[in-house]
């Protein structure tokens, strides 16, 4: 079993209120993330 990960990109749809606490729209904020995947094998 191996674990490996490779860089990513992430989108956030961030909500913007107005001056009553309502949404108005949202704004996208992009991060760096990194992807984990586990490799198995089937050796017995």
């Amino acid at each position: 079993m191996s674990l490996f990960g490779y860089p990513a990109k992430v989108i956030h749809q961030v909500a913007v209120l107005d001056v009553w606490g309502r949404v108005s729209k949202y704004d996208s904020i992009t991060k760096n993330a990194k992807v984990v995947e586990e490799a198995k094998s089937n050796q017995k």
